[in-house]
């Protein structure tokens, strides 16, 4: 059995790239693809997370947003803004 060592940087480089060559096409369509990301209370470790992606979605031309709800928000208010952001 053969085995090869890859490199996750340069794998995701090469996926960012193509995926900033498609989100380029599509702009030129008039479509903006876009994240929005629905964070409830201030856990640390979720939120170091999704900045990452906000990061990763700039590199690739992808718009990204944070909305952000308290731990106590009931569950009627959260499907609310997920239902908004859906249309």
């Amino acid at each position: 059995m053969n085995s090869k060592l890859i490199s996750g940087k340069e794998v995701s480089v090469q996926i960012k790239a193509r995926v900033k060559e498609e989100v380029i096409a599509l702009n030129s369509q008039g479509i903006y693809p876009k994240l929005s990301v629905i964070i409830v209370g201030e856990i640390p470790a979720s939120l170091t997370y999704v900045k990452g992606k906000h990061k990763d979605c700039a590199e690739c031309g992808i718009i990204s947003e944070n909305i952000a709800m308290p731990e106590t928000v009931s569950q009627a208010e959260l499907l609310a803004e997920i239902e908004r952001l859906n249309k």
